[in-house]
């Protein structure tokens, strides 16, 4: 009978891109879904196993990496990609060989670690696995916190016989909570006001802002978009010679609420 090429995703783990391929710290357990940062390194780690029929036999397998936000389709993971986009790092070059991270039944054969979305051929028998591993940011360009982004790989652009895991990333809110803050504030009691210094999200303060010569600095009334409303209450000046200005303002919400943006009025007024 004729031997016929099949291929099983088994398994997968998420990593934080910040060792070798051997180093890198594990962020969940194998086979255990994550949330994850916009615009930030991440890798992923997928093992696949030879299931072919009629063997023994060996097949070539062409590693590319998809994406599929929110189950509307899977789409290639390259380094012009929207929505998720392969990413150099520093920690490693693209088609190192990967070893046995994942520990599955298997005979092991290299893989190779990825950093433009496809990989060198490897042939694996009816009886071997390997491990690819990709390194990609979600991008804040297309993306918004609560999406679900899933990976795969595929061989040569078909997808494989079966998936039995397959990753699906949660896409983290913007902004940090309120309880987050709260934590990293030492000494500060859950009902009490928030003191932040925060740098502005998404507004700029530039020279043009800033007052003509023989006026004073322009008074900004603040307030921060949250996922629930919140109680804010501040006033502040910025010295036209700031080049970073920090804002100090007070937030009092519940721990749960998510600070998103900041958003300022200007009202310049002159000296005497």
């Amino acid at each position: 009978m004729t031997a016929m090429e099949r291929w099983t995703q088994i398994a997968f783990q998420y990593r934080d891109d910040d060792g070798s391929e051997t180093t890198a710290t594990d962020r969940q357990a194998v086979n255990t879904d994550d949330t994850l940062e916009l615009d930030t390194n991440y890798r992923m780690r997928i093992g696949v196993q030879g299931a072919h029929t009629n063997g023994p036999v060996s097949f070539d397998l062409t590693v590319a990496f998809q994406y599929n936000v929110d189950g509307l389709g899977w789409n290639n993971i390259t380094t012009a990609s929207a929505n998720v986009r392969a990413v150099g790092s520093g920690n490693f070059t693209d088609d190192d060989v990967t070893t046995e991270q994942l520990a599955q039944s298997q005979t092991f054969v290299a893989g190779h670690m990825d950093d433009d979305g496809s990989c060198t051929a490897v042939s694996i028998s009816d009886t071997g696995e390997s491990e690819f591993e990709i390194c990609f940011q979600l991008r804040s360009a297309d993306l918004s916190g609560g999406e679900a982004v899933e990976i795969r790989i595929v061989d040569s652009g078909a997808a494989l016989t079966t998936y039995t895991q397959t990753p699906s990333i949660t896409v983290a809110s913007s902004g940090v909570t309120v309880a987050e803050i709260m934590a990293a504030l030492s000494g500060k009691g859950q009902q009490e006001p928030i003191r932040l210094r925060p740098r502005p999200v998404g507004i700029g303060i530039f020279a043009h802002d800033m007052p003509e010569a023989g006026r004073r600095a322009p008074d900004l009334d603040w307030y921060v978009q949250a996922s629930e409303p919140v109680r804010v209450k501040s006033r502040a000046q910025i010295s036209p010679s700031s080049i970073d200005p920090k804002i100090e303002f007070e937030v009092a919400a519940a721990p749960e609420s998510r600070l998103i943006g900041v958003v300022y009025s200007m009202s310049p007024s002159r000296v005497g």
